[in-house]
């Protein structure tokens, strides 16, 4: 709660009722003076996201190493959807992807701060930035009021009920804006409803 109460301070949009249960250990190593950074990392076997009573996400495997300013940082955790009190049944894809139609998840991983080979004199090294997104929604619909609780809303006018099975990895290099994504997003059974249509629109299987 302590950590969530810091992020609220510089992201008003969130929900309120949103409340934090897990710990995160620090160890870090520093020199000189002034400071200078020579590790940090940051570890939690598992946090807990709630909404009031009810839980909303679960971060867990969080491993994060941040190396001195030539040295690479790295981040990993999933995202887990917790099961719902009253689910929904499962769907047809969902069971053949071994599920129980209540939960899903992500795995993250980044590397950032790669110094790729020796550069010329006088010419900056290059540093890369590759995150890796993998995973299966089983109900997108959870996701997306999951994003609204947290205040980073992914939709704005529409909505959409259904899977979807995500495998996205970014890439670029420092100073670069933030590239499209490479790889897919399956839908499975997907509805998408728009403000300016009458009929959601149905994607049974979709790449």
């Amino acid at each position: 709660d302590d950590l969530l109460a810091f992020c609220r301070a510089f992201s008003p949009n969130l929900n309120d009722a949103l409340a934090a249960d897990g710990i995160v250990r620090l160890s870090g190593t520093v020199s000189d003076w002034p400071v200078v950074q020579e590790a940090l990392a940051a570890q939690a076997e598992r946090i807990t996201l709630r909404s009031g009573n009810a839980p909303l996400l679960e971060i867990s495997k969080l491993k994060w190493n941040s190396s001195p300013a030539n040295g690479p940082a790295t981040l990993s955790f999933a995202l887990e959807q917790p099961a719902a009190k009253n689910p929904e049944p499962a769907s047809a894809a969902e069971v053949s992807n071994g599920g129980e139609g209540v939960d899903s998840g992500l795995l993250i991983s980044a590397v950032g701060a790669q110094t790729a080979a020796q550069p010329k004199k006088g010419v900056p090294a290059v540093r890369t930035y590759t995150v890796h997104v993998d995973g299966q929604l089983n109900h997108f619909e959870r996701w997306l009021a999951t994003a609204q609780a947290l205040g980073h809303p992914f939709n704005s006018g529409w909505d959409a009920h259904g899977a979807l099975d995500v495998k996205l990895v970014w890439q670029w290099e420092a100073g670069e804006p933030l590239p499209h994504p490479a790889g897919s997003l399956v839908a499975h059974g997907v509805t998408v409803r728009l403000p300016v249509l009458n009929e959601p629109l149905e994607l049974s299987a979709a790449r």
